[in-house]
């Protein structure tokens, strides 16, 4: 069976478009990871990000696919060590997944772009003293997942906190960050284990916000 369409190019050129459309995806989960180098002064920088797919392949097909795709995709995740290296990304609709140490690398544009997200935690007590900060300035941030990772250091501690004692914490780190950051616009959080449960949402309310 033949998998080519001679007659395409013959299609109306508004119908192309629309082929090209429907064929981009919709709601992808994209894992992001960051290269990460040393300064002689001991200061970490980010090298160049990573995806778990490739860029999306309607941006090399032909110019009509190219251009339906830069109407959905834009691209992020540059750096000037990797300035011709990129992640197409359609903020309205993927989803950037990605470890707590990633936030700290990236750039304005994509503080600005990102809108939804899931963040691995790998130590949830520190998670408000290293990484609210970071999280706050998305300002287009809506969703939020906070996937918690089992911590190594010290297990039988941990095997003595409950879902709501995590979910309590990580909320204290919101708590804190909205009472200090009050035009702050808090997104929808939810917090899940390594393995997929639900543990629970975080929601600020007025009363958390009264400094005792």
């Amino acid at each position: 069976m033949s998998t080519t369409f001679p007659l395409f190019q013959s299609l109306p050129v508004e119908i192309r478009h629309y082929i090209w459309h429907l064929s981009l995806s919709n709601d992808q989960v994209i894992r992001i990871s960051c290269n990460r180098g040393i300064r002689p002064s001991g200061r970490r920088y980010a090298r160049c990000f990573r995806a778990n797919r490739a860029n999306p392949p309607q941006l090399q097909v032909n110019v009509e696919a190219r251009q339906e795709a830069l109407r959905r995709y834009t691209p992020y995740f540059r750096t000037e060590y990797a300035p011709y290296s990129c992640i197409y990304l359609a903020p309205e609709w993927d989803v950037v997944h990605l470890h707590e140490a990633v936030l700290a690398y990236l750039g304005t544009t994509e503080r600005a772009a990102l809108r939804h997200v899931i963040i691995d935690v790998q130590d949830y007590m520190a998670f408000g003293s290293y990484w609210m900060d970071s999280l706050r300035s998305m300002e287009h941030l809506q969703e939020v997942v906070l996937v918690v990772l089992p911590l190594t250091f010290s297990p039988h501690w941990v095997s003595n906190h409950r879902d709501d004692d995590i979910v309590g914490m990580l909320k204290g780190a919101f708590v804190e960050c909205a009472q200090t950051n009050p035009e702050w616009v808090m997104p929808q959080v939810q917090v899940k284990s390594h393995a997929g449960t639900v543990m629970g949402g975080i929601i600020v309310e007025a009363d958390d916000l009264e400094i005792t």
